[in-house]
């Protein structure tokens, strides 16, 4: 056995507001926040093993990877199931999406990874996935988003179709019944413009258009949802928004059914869900 002078506590991460990242890497990992003060958390399995802890750092300044004039310096691999599907998941905790395949930051902006699980490692249970998935308690990524939709057809400049506010962090929304040539903007809290496109319908009509988000990319493709978009908010004309909870359609399509949460709070999807029993 090799010598050992000590062992690991925790790695600590600055940050301007340590409960909020912690929360953001508590649904992430799906470990406990084991320990809390105003200026130092601790994410770990439980309360006597190391883990990830978050400290106050008042005026932080956070990496800008890959500007080699703010490096990263150190950065997390979180080993997932799936790449591609675990993307969606993280940005919805808040995370933002870097240049690089599985590469994001966190709200704080440091650098983190998404890589597959390696053959070594246990796999992880579908029901743990699920639970991160339904379940997207503890958000904490701040301030609230808007998209302004409008349509490019008719008038000089177009027409406002919609300008709704969601909480921010969704990687992906549904547009009931979506302009065929839509102009669309993401605005943050601060009014920066975090993705801008001109978007055209392209194949056949239907009743939902499925907004993606790749970093300051859009992406737009003509959808019947599945339950894999359960959860997801839905921007209709006028500007309400809400959370898609259910979806039927006839095989021909020629008809179609569905269930929409609204609330008259903006927040994570557990927050507008109605209470248990209703």
């Amino acid at each position: 056995m090799a010598s050992m002078i000590g062992r690991l506590h925790h790695l600590i991460i600055d940050c301007p507001d340590p409960l909020a990242l912690a929360a953001f890497y508590a649904e992430l990992l799906g470990q406990p926040i084991t320990y809390r003060s105003d200026d130092f958390v601790v994410v770990s399995r439980n309360g006597t093993t190391s883990g990830l802890a978050f400290q106050l750092a008042p005026g932080h300044q956070p990496p800008a990877w890959p500007d080699p004039a703010r490096p990263q310096q150190m950065h997390l691999d979180v080993m997932v199931e799936d790449v591609a599907a675990a993307g969606p998941r993280v940005l919805a905790l808040g995370a933002v999406k870097l240049d690089g395949d599985g590469v994001y930051a966190d709200p704080a902006g440091h650098p983190f990874c998404l890589i597959p699980r390696p053959g070594w490692a246990a796999p992880i249970p579908d029901e743990a996935i699920g639970e991160l998935t339904a379940r997207p308690r503890g958000y904490r990524g701040g301030m609230n988003w808007t998209w302004n939709i409008r349509s490019n057809d008719g008038a000089m400049n177009g027409l406002e179709f919609a300008r709704c506010t969601t909480a921010g962090g969704f990687g992906r929304v549904l547009i009931h019944a979506a302009p065929a040539h839509a102009k669309i903007e993401v605005i943050d809290g601060d009014d920066r413009v975090l993705a801008r496109a001109d978007l055209e319908r392209s194949g056949e009509y239907s009743p939902m258009t499925l907004i993606e988000l790749d970093g300051g990319a859009m992406r737009r493709s003509e959808v019947w949802p599945d339950k894999d978009m359960y959860g997801l908010p839905v921007l209709l004309a006028g500007g309400e928004a809400g959370i898609l909870r259910s979806w039927w359609h006839a095989e021909d399509r020629s008809w179609w059914r569905w269930s929409i949460d609204f609330s008259n709070h903006v927040g994570r999807p557990d927050d507008w869900a109605p209470p248990t029993g209703t």
